[in-house]
């Protein structure tokens, strides 16, 4: 629903409350006092003052809310994206909530089950949106585009045919670790369109894949990928085809997509905000070439380290991904999104996906390990 729904239907006890949050006069007649708030509320340049003026983690929540599509939320949800936003600081995120339903960007709505839901509203998050968007475009936008730069969009697709005929035709023998031997390994990814070499096994490498300790980058999100949907099968000493990949080019494209929300379920866990970044990635770049330089300092406070990994690399990796997704194309310098990308970001960024389960994304022994180093965390912090 649109803010002028959401005010007709909110108690006059919340309408009071917005207009004191913004010092706008209250009034006895409730229709007087909608078309008060209406006045200032639709118009985009009350919310591009709002979002100059706000407090830091106020509009870290306000991203993590109006960058998600969906326009429902329980509380728990809002309470977890108050969280986020206020990076392992002391704080209470009920805080979040409780102003931004003062400053009339969230609705109480239907009761279901022991479960209240929160609205925001539709036209209000185009605004928001487009104020933060209108602060930095112009700091982040390319004057032209680039002669030279990478488009890799059903490449993915075409090697993961690939990979599935070789395992329907060959005899894939499989280690001890269930790791495909490398003289197999570099046969397959001798056929790839996009080539990579296997890694140094002195590397650390875990956290972005059941296999990711074992293949290169792409190959390894092929692998889990084709796992997950039965594609493939590790039975003892060989790996098995299980179904081949359709020829129908219809599919291609739900395979290509397919992909794309697989890796974010799978990203998810060692990067919790992929998704935001994903956004600010496509309402930056959905149709010009942006700057990294400027794209980095932007989401810079929504990366982390990874372990082994500083957010340099981590900013990367992504972007890296991204582009062997076919979501974005890539430059030396700049990117800017596929006509695909955009319109699988506009249908997820990843919010509304649930997660992995275990076994898709980890090993036994590095499930042991994350248990460890959370049992090790936990001890530090009741000591």
């Amino acid at each position: 629903m649109n803010l002028p729904e959401l005010l007709t239907y909110a108690d006059i006890s919340q309408l009071y409350d917005i207009a004191d949050h913004y010092a706008l006069p209250r009034t006895h007649s409730k229709n007087d006092l909608i078309r008060t708030l209406l006045s200032n509320m639709q118009r985009p340049q009350w919310w591009r003052e709002r979002t100059q003026t706000m407090a830091h983690e106020e509009r870290r929540f306000w991203q993590l809310l109006f960058f998600d599509s969906r326009e429902m939320f329980n509380l728990e949800e809002l309470l977890g994206k108050g969280r986020q936003a206020l990076q392992g600081k002391d704080g209470n995120p009920r805080i979040f909530v409780a102003k931004s339903l003062k400053a009339g960007v969230l609705f109480p709505g239907v009761v279901m089950g022991d479960r209240s839901l929160f609205h925001v509203p539709r036209d209000v998050r185009k605004y928001v949106i487009q104020a933060l968007k209108s602060q930095i475009i112009p700091k982040v936008a390319c004057q032209e585009e680039p002669q030279v730069y990478r488009d890799e969009q059903m490449c993915l697709v075409s090697d993961l045919k690939t990979f599935l005929d070789y395992v329907g035709k060959q005899d894939v023998r499989l280690t001890a670790e269930s790791a495909i031997y490398r003289r197999d390994l570099q046969a397959i990814l001798g056929q790839m369109l996009i080539q990579e070499k296997p890694i140094d096994k002195k590397q650390w490498r875990f956290g972005f894949g059941r296999r990711y300790h074992q293949y290169p980058d792409r190959f390894s999100l092929l692998y889990d990928y084709a796992y997950y949907r039965q594609h493939i099968a590790e039975n003892g000493p060989l790996l098995s085809l299980m179904t081949p990949l359709d020829r129908n080019d219809k599919n291609r494209e739900k395979v290509a997509e397919d992909l794309y929300n697989f890796w974010l379920r799978l990203y998810r866990k060692p990067v919790p905000a992929l998704p935001l970044i994903v956004k600010w990635i496509y309402l930056l770049a959905r149709s010009d070439w942006i700057r990294l330089r400027g794209l980095k300092s932007i989401v810079d406070e929504w990366l982390s380290p990874y372990y082994y990994m500083d957010k340099d690399s981590v900013f990367q990796l992504l972007l890296k991904m991204l582009t062997h997704l076919g979501v974005i194309r890539y430059a030396e310098d700049a990117l800017q999104m596929t006509e695909s990308g955009n319109a699988w970001v506009e249908r997820s960024a990843g919010w509304d996906l649930s997660e992995l389960e275990d076994q898709y994304t980890t090993t036994a022994s590095e499930q042991n390990f994350f248990r460890n180093q959370q049992g090790n965390s936990e001890g530090t912090l009741n000591k």
